[in-house]
């Protein structure tokens, strides 16, 4: 079954590459693609390294709240390790190996996955708002006619799940037992098992509940994603696009949420169709559109999977069983569940 998923997704992927370059002019996509110079690469590489080191940022606050040992630095090797996996093995291969691979001291495995279901949550939340923007911001009404049912449909059921995690989070009781916050470090730890996974990852999405922690991490997760849309908007300019920030955000939006359709590694292909149909809604030639996605897609996937690889062969191979900077002695714990910094 595993297989036949990873097939429909390529086959998938093919059909949306298909979609964008059938009937194009690739000798001209090619010459529009390679208008994009050494100034314009100096810029959007500034934006690239400074969003992903605001997830960067983002994710080690995460972890500090649960253990304050971890350091910051800590985190950019299994962050980069995660991106460039994602961008190349199926599954969100990369997000796995960020929850198993780790190494931290007094963090278990269930909070680790915690935080990454909120990323995922923080990052679907911001990427929604800003197509609703787009959408509204349409020329077209037919266009906008079209997506509005979608997205009200999408916005009431992810309410009603958002609602129900947090009343779900806020609750005391568990299967009848009263839970108690642990010190990092006890050593009093339930038993490993479905009951234990659940009130772990319960106590752990609770710990981001408070205002200011919703605050912060809401604030760093939009800093995030307008440098992407910044990096649309910078390349759109370049090939002679129209100054939009609507239209950047709209494309950023649709290209980064096509990533929850099945699809290659990396999006390829979802990717490029979303974000060139997204320019084209806003009267961008389908061509130029095109050539802006191939672009974007490769700003985005070669420098962070070369890095990433990178990172991943001196971590498992030229220094196997490094630690990336965690204090104590860098253990990855076994148990299910550890203490919870208030």
């Amino acid at each position: 079954m595993r297989w036949l998923r990873i097939l429909f997704s390529v086959v998938l992927s093919a059909l949306f590459l298909w979609l964008l370059l059938r009937g194009r002019d690739i000798t001209q996509l090619a010459r529009e693609i390679r208008t994009v110079g050494v100034a314009e690469l100096g810029t959007i590489a500034v934006l690239l390294v400074a969003g992903h080191g605001v997830r960067i940022l983002r994710w080690g606050w995460m972890l500090r709240r649960l253990d304050a040992g971890i350091r910051y630095r800590a985190c950019i090797g299994p962050y980069l390790i995660g991106v460039s996996l994602n961008n190349v093995a199926p599954l969100r291969a990369g997000d796995i190996y960020r929850v198993l691979a780790f190494p931290a001291a007094h963090v278990g495995r269930t909070q680790l996955f915690g935080v990454v279901v909120l990323e995922r949550a923080l990052d679907f939340a911001v990427l929604f708002l800003f197509l609703i923007a787009g959408t509204m911001a349409l020329h077209e009404d037919a266009a906008r006619q079209l997506l509005l049912p979608w997205i009200s449909a999408i916005a009431l059921i992810g309410g009603i799940i958002a609602a129900a995690a947090c009343v779900w989070a806020s609750r005391v009781h568990v299967f009848g037992g009263v839970e108690t916050s642990r010190a990092p470090g006890d050593a009093a730890l339930a038993a490993p098992g479905p009951r234990s996974f659940l009130r772990m990852l319960r106590t752990t999405l609770r710990t981001f509940l408070l205002p200011l922690h919703l605050a912060i991490l809401i604030a760093l997760t939009l800093l995030s994603w307008t440098m992407t849309a910044g990096i649309f908007s910078v390349v759109a300019i370049t090939l002679g696009a129209p100054a939009v920030a609507s239209a950047s955000l709209f494309a950023t939006a649709s290209a980064n949420l096509s990533g929850l359709l099945p699809s290659a590694p990396g999006s390829i292909g979802t990717f490029h169709f979303f974000a060139a149909w997204a320019y084209a809604a806003y009267g961008l030639a389908w061509n130029t559109a095109a050539a802006l996605a191939v672009v974007v897609h490769a700003v985005f996937w070669v420098p962070m999977t070369v890095v990433g690889l990178g990172f991943l062969v001196w971590r498992h191979v030229l220094r196997r069983g490094h630690a990336f900077g965690v204090s104590g002695e860098g253990r990855q714990p076994d148990q299910t569940q550890t203490g919870v910094r208030a």
